[in-house]
């Protein structure tokens, strides 16, 4: 068993665990796919939003944080969203 609570490793081997195997691309792979399109494609173009911004702080640590703070939040945002799909394929509510 998977620790999915605390760790986004775990919830993303235990999605990609999932989706293997016909009985399983309905509830899991279909569902993975579908918000990795569409995570995908709201990630570059956040990006290179946050890339054009940066580029007008001239203090490079400031820079370094500002876009930092970004990718963790995509990063949490993409755990959030993993532990959803995982809970809703299990029948179970988001904790």
């Amino acid at each position: 068993m998977f620790d999915t609570d605390t760790y986004p490793y775990y919830v993303f081997k235990d999605l990609c665990t999932r989706c293997v195997g016909p009985n399983n691309y309905k509830v899991y792979g279909e569902p993975v796919q579908d918000y990795w399109q569409e995570a995908e494609s709201n990630m570059f173009e956040g990006m290179s939003k946050v890339l054009a911004q940066a580029a007008k702080i001239k203090d490079n640590d400031t820079r370094a944080s500002y876009i930092t703070s970004y990718c963790n939040d995509m990063q949490n945002q993409a755990f959030k969203d993993g532990k959803q799909i995982l809970n809703d394929g299990l029948g179970t509510k988001q904790k």
